[in-house]
């Protein structure tokens, strides 16, 4: 049943990139004022990952979703 509803779902999760990259101009602003507050070089965990810029952590995070996508494809499509 889990695999069946991963290919109902696949399709539409392979434009989560596109959702994402529209979004990016939108959040910009918020990302400026966020960055200015709080530091974005400063570990808080051992296992944050810091990429240290906007640009920089949007494109780790689109990798990231990307490979995850392609991986659970793998176990399940």
């Amino acid at each position: 049943m889990v695999e069946a509803r991963w290919q109902q779902i696949y399709p539409q999760l392979r434009t989560s990139d596109q959702f994402i990259a529209g979004q990016l101009p939108l959040l910009q602003a918020s990302a400026n004022l966020n960055f200015q507050k709080w530091s974005v070089t400063e570990r808080l965990e051992d296992v944050q990952v810091i990429k240290g810029s906007w640009p920089n952590e949007t494109a780790y995070l689109r990798q990231w979703l990307d490979a995850r996508l392609d991986w659970m494809n793998d176990q399940l499509g």
